[in-house]
């Protein structure tokens, strides 16, 4: 689908959605609404701590020791791969990769419940045959066990570059939304018909949505640089290796209920012990990085509309497959707020209140 966004003036004053968060669900969805005509603008704090510029951007639809199909997969991966897409063509770079995801299995046991779950209805598509790489860097291993249909979206250069666009075309406030500037239709001279939430664990006390149930789930990652020829496919085994290029991979990441950003040495620890479960050649680490994801108790995520302020919806919840469910939701979200289609009600935010 090709469409035309117009380039607004930067002294716009009405728009129909103003957006709070550019992460993930804010790009998403404010894009979404462009797409099909919409007067955006977007409000966001600079620099962006979002955890969607930290988070691995994997697509993965088979997933966890159960080897479990991602909920609802099928459903989501034809809006993951028309979305990313078109964002690429409209911002004129290449950020979404189909890659190969192997799983690496360590035992017989494993191997054979791959092939046990191979055989099950609906997961042809996305398990193959097991086999062994002989690469040297890689631990010993049983098998390595393909995820077809899965992809990497490179969320940084998506959300940057997204934004760069948001600026130059006058809908983009970089600065911190206070509630205190809101009032029954604008904010800070410009007026809006809908207003959406997409801030993440930042919402977790939100006065529009109270009892908005989101968990802080803080995730370490580190970039390694590692010899030899670059891997052209993202390892699996209780973490992700994902291959940036140039000789660098992204590994990570830890998983730990606290709203504390540092980056710590129990961290590291557990990144360097999953990381030689793995690889066991050398390697340096270039950089480290951390994020808080907003994470929801039955990890499904939470849209939905304010009891207390009728013209305000959240978008959030997304957690660690925020980049596999963007695309589907937030066009789901829209299709709620414009044409009154019912949510499913395992989305909707007020079902854990």
């Amino acid at each position: 689908m090709s469409f035309t966004i117009v380039a607004l003036s930067f002294n716009m004053k009405e728009v129909d959605f103003l957006v709070i968060g550019q992460g993930i669900a804010g790009t998403v969805f404010s894009f979404k609404a462009l797409q099909q005509g919409f007067r955006v603008h977007v409000v966001d704090r600079v620099p962006d701590t979002s955890a969607s510029k930290v988070a691995g951007g994997l697509i993965n639809p088979i997933t966890g020791r159960f080897f479990k199909k991602s909920w609802r997969f099928d459903e989501l991966l034809p809006s993951i791969e028309s979305t990313y897409r078109e964002m690429e063509a409209l911002l004129n770079i290449q950020c979404w990769h189909l890659m190969p995801i192997y799983r690496m299995l360590s035992s017989i046991q494993e191997l054979n419940d791959w092939e046990l779950c191979r055989a099950k209805p609906g997961y042809e598509a996305y398990m193959g045959s097991c086999f062994r790489l002989g690469d040297d860097r890689l631990q010993t291993h049983e098998g390595l066990a393909p995820v077809n249909n899965g992809s990497w979206l490179e969320t940084t250069q998506l959300i940057d570059s997204y934004r760069a666009f948001l600026l130059d075309t006058g809908r983009f406030s970089a600065e911190n939304f206070d509630i205190a500037d809101l009032q029954a239709s604008s904010w800070k001279g410009i007026s809006f018909k809908h207003l959406v939430f997409c801030q993440g664990f930042s919402s977790s006390e939100h006065p529009f949505f109270p009892g908005l149930s989101l968990r802080a789930a803080k995730g370490e990652v580190m970039v390694i640089e590692m010899d030899g020829p670059d891997m052209d496919f993202v390892l699996n085994k209780n973490m992700l290796f994902i291959p940036l290029g140039k000789g660098q991979y992204k590994v990570g990441a830890t998983f730990e209920h606290t709203e504390d950003t540092s980056l710590t040495e129990s961290g590291l620890a557990e990144l360097t012990m999953k990381l030689e479960t793995v690889v066991k050649s050398p390697y340096r680490i270039v950089r480290r990085q951390a994020g808080i994801r907003p994470t929801v108790k039955d990890r499904r995520p939470l849209l939905g509309r304010s009891d207390v302020f009728p013209q305000a919806y959240v978008f959030n919840g997304l957690g660690t497959k925020g980049v596999s469910l963007a695309p589907f939701f937030a066009e789901h979200l829209l299709n709620f707020i414009i044409g009154d289609i019912p949510l499913l009600p395992e989305v909707d935010w007020k079902r854990l209140v």
